[in-house]
């Protein structure tokens, strides 16, 4: 529709002022908002900061508007922020400003702001830690992690970092001092601690150890110190339950001296810094050192006094073998002597008897050889050489028998008998020849071809009876 002659109109400058002169009316003096610092776009070279302020709703922006931060209301804000809060201002951070509503015909409505309340920003910090604390608690994640068992000697450690964080240098200061006397592996996987990467850059470190958790014994997370705004991102949900859910015991050493953050609390173990979390790791280390050693030294001592023991005991007994070994020995050697005597002179009876013998066959060969020459005389005369004939070979069997009987007087000879094994055993001086002559302790003497044994009687077995 086009617009009429007599129809007013305002130029864009017009415009301006009118909306200028609205705002100044609807908003005269300062007043407190609450926003977030989605970028703060600090200018060093002058001093300025022009922050980006937005509000988000379900992680969404849903308003935003320009500020102004001069130089010297930034220094000010800025150092009355890190004294309360250990952090300056920065990116991500809930602020209540307070602010002067303006608006210029060139650059549009903004935001002075004159003032921020640091205390607003810590009550937010832990408004959000005691939703996510209760969040895991419902959901039953709060305590997985702590219910893990830690592992004796966690000697493989993924380390979650940044490679110049002083708190992962002092962390292996700690390990290295000691890495001659222990093998410990550590794998830096870096990350950012801080500000709106951190959630998400460790939570994807995480995920990335998971896959390789056969690998790794712990994970531990470094940072070095920091105040509670900077410390924001460790009581995020998101990051918590990452850690609470960790299949491998999570260790944190994320160096600050106040309230435990929501990560420190569900991680199975927590430390006030890296260098306290790597103390505890080495103490470990030496307690089990310690209980080797002390098994060590029990066992060597254990080990001595029974060696000692068993030598004491050895000598004894050989000094008891010894005395019985001799008394024994003496006692066979006087029983050996003394069944030589006996056999020697049984040999003899023996040899005098069977030359006896031997002389009265003699006479009866003579005596009845010439009987039968009286009584065969005209035979022989007859026959001579028949005759000659069988005189001699009855002289050739008397002969053979003769050497019979010499062997068999050889085999007789108690000598030779006691050279075969045979032996002689006298009582009190007289041959025994049956059991029946014995009674248990008695002592008796064995005689052998070399030598006399002395015995004592324990036990007697009659052989005829139990057959």
């Amino acid at each position: 529709m086009p617009l009429q002659p007599d129809q007013p109109y305002l130029s864009l400058y017009e415009l301006s002022l009118r909306i200028k002169n609205t705002v100044q009316q609807a908003f005269p003096e300062r007043i407190w908002i609450k926003a977030e610092i989605h970028k703060l776009n600090y200018y060093p070279h002058s001093g300025h900061c022009y922050p980006d302020l937005v509000e988000k709703r379900d992680d969404k922006i849903v308003a935003e508007m320009r500020g102004l931060l001069w130089s010297g209301n930034y220094r000010r804000i800025n150092m009355a922020f890190q004294r309360l809060t250990s952090e300056p201002l920065r990116d991500g951070l809930k602020v209540l400003c307070s602010v002067e509503i303006i608006f210029d015909p060139k650059r549009g409505i903004a935001l002075l702001i004159h003032d921020i309340d640091p205390s607003f920003t810590l009550g937010d910090l832990e408004k959000e830690k005691q939703q996510t604390i209760q969040r895991l608690k419902q959901e039953g994640y709060f305590d997985c992690n702590l219910r893990l068992p830690l592992p004796l000697l966690p000697k493989r450690i993924a380390i979650i970092s940044a490679l110049t964080s002083r708190g992962y240098a002092d962390f292996m200061n700690v390990l290295q001092q000691r890495s001659n006397q222990y093998q410990i592996i550590c794998k830096l996987f870096p990350a950012w601690l801080q500000g709106e990467k951190a959630v998400a850059s460790i939570i994807s470190q995480l995920r990335h150890i998971r896959r390789y958790k056969d690998v790794f014994d712990v994970v531990a997370i470094i940072r070095g110190g920091g105040g509670e705004t900077g410390l924001a991102a460790f009581n995020e949900y998101l990051l918590a339950k990452e850690v609470a859910t960790f299949p491998l015991p999570v260790l944190t050493g994320i160096g600050h001296a106040t309230n435990q953050t929501v990560t420190e609390m569900v991680a199975c173990v927590n430390c006030i810094t890296p260098t306290k979390l790597a103390e505890f790791l080495i103490e470990r280390f030496d307690a089990f050192a310690d209980i080797l050693h002390k098994a060590e030294d029990t066992l060597v001592r254990f080990t001595r006094t029974q060696m000692h023991m068993h030598n004491e005991q050895l000598l004894r007994t050989g000094r008891q073998l010894k005395v019985y070994v001799s008394h024994d020995l003496m006692q066979h050697r006087q029983q050996i002597m003394y069944e030589q005597k006996t056999l020697n002179k049984a040999c003899t009876r023996a040899l005098q008897q069977h030359q006896a013998e031997m002389y009265m066959l003699a006479r009866m060969i003579g005596k009845e050889s010439r009987h039968l020459l009286q009584q065969n005389w005209h035979i022989i005369l007859q026959w001579p050489a028949g005759f000659e004939k069988n005189i001699r070979q009855f002289i050739s069997q008397l002969h053979q028998q003769m050497d019979i009987w010499e062997k068999q007087i050889h085999w007789y000879d108690p000598i030779h008998m006691m050279k075969r094994g045979f032996n002689i055993t006298l009582h009190n001086g007289k041959l025994v020849n049956s059991v029946t002559q014995l009674q248990p302790n008695d002592r008796i003497t064995t005689r052998f071809v070399d030598g006399e044994v002395d015995s004592h009687i324990e036990q007697i077995r009659d052989i005829s009876a139990s057959s």
